[in-house]
């Protein structure tokens, strides 16, 4: 084989890796108990970011917790943005189709499922 083609079956290999479906859930980085402040699983998914519930039933809905890289920019760390539920998934399989978008086009390969979005305006392109 020559480095061509070794770099082409690299490519593709890279291209069908990023097809893969990332169906595992990662288990919380840490889970705080009652009686302690703020019960409930956290996760530090990258840097600067933490994602966590609190276990309160006096809290209704449910919420999902984010603390951003921008809380940190402006000292604000111990701040955080609350979403529901439904739209924590959303926000979750945006990212996850993005970095799967991201990883064919890194790869030079087409994701399986390409359709483009038929608006440029973010309000019309969602669902």
């Amino acid at each position: 084989m020559t480095q061509s083609q070794i770099a082409a079956l690299r490519a593709q290999i890279a291209g069908l890796l990023s097809q893969i479906d990332t169906a595992a859930k990662p288990r919380p980085t840490a889970v705080t108990w009652p009686p302690e402040p703020s019960p409930g699983a956290t996760w530090y998914p990258a840097k600067s970011w933490t994602v966590r519930t609190i276990d309160d039933d006096l809290l209704a809905p449910r919420f999902v917790y984010v603390t951003t890289p921008e809380h940190f920019r402006f000292e604000a760390s111990r701040d955080f943005d609350s979403i529901t539920t439904d739209d924590a998934r959303r926000l979750a399989m945006a990212l996850l189709a993005a970095a799967d978008w991201a990883d064919g086009l890194a790869a030079e390969a087409t994701p399986l499922d390409a359709r483009r979005a038929t608006s440029t305006s973010p309000r019309e392109a969602s669902p």
